[in-house]
């Protein structure tokens, strides 16, 4: 579990999103109005901006904890399908991420305070991604239900193809889920946005 940890520490730093703050303060504050009149997408402007300093974070978080995993568990179990693998996991985990927050986010344009939708969002995401405790560690009925939730496929599913010392069938479900919750937040995500400009 504390190889666990100290692995879902370094996913965090790149999959995890705070983008929806910024997203609803422009739109409480009216900044949104500056960002329409110039010519580039908006959400993809604030994935961007945000992905270059997830960037970043995930270095210190490599430099740190890597080197936790490396002096008390003697590193991760290497094989050469696993980075590539694991890279991929991290960023359709990112993808799903941000665009369940920007959903939320973006609720800005119809409601008094998306701000707290978000904090509550934040809490599910802390009890059923495996941000603090592997999700194997919940009763056998709950943990079926939850693999078919996106939650999982943010933090736990990275990390258990990091940890993993051979191919696992679940890897296969957990891509298939990443990519189509990708597609679908990723519409809908469109579809909330191009709405709200209109109500804005």
């Amino acid at each position: 579990i504390m190889a666990y940890f100290f692995i879902v520490q370094i996913i965090t730093s790149f999959s995890f999103s705070r983008v929806g703050f910024d997203i609803a303060n422009d739109i409480y504050r009216g900044d949104f109005a500056n960002f329409m009149l110039k010519p580039i997408n908006y959400i993809a402007m604030r994935m961007a901006h945000e992905m270059s300093k997830n960037i970043f974070r995930m270095t210190l978080g490599i430099v740190i904890f890597g080197t936790l995993l490396v002096i008390f568990f003697g590193g991760i179990p290497f094989t050469s399908w696993k980075i590539p693998l694991a890279l991929l996991a991290l960023v359709l985990a990112y993808f799903v991420n941000v665009f369940l927050v920007c959903i939320i986010a973006l609720s800005a344009f119809w409601i008094i305070n998306a701000k707290r939708l978000l904090f509550i969002y934040f809490g599910i995401l802390t009890i059923f991604s495996g941000m603090t405790v592997p999700i194997d560690l919940f009763p056998p009925a709950w943990m079926r239900i939850i693999q078919l939730l996106p939650f999982p496929y943010i933090f736990y599913f990275p990390a258990r193809i990091l940890q993993a010392e051979s191919w696992d069938p679940f890897f296969t479900q957990g891509f298939l889920l990443q990519f189509a919750y990708s597609l679908g937040l990723g519409a809908l995500t469109w579809f909330m946005y191009h709405r709200g400009v209109r109500r804005f």
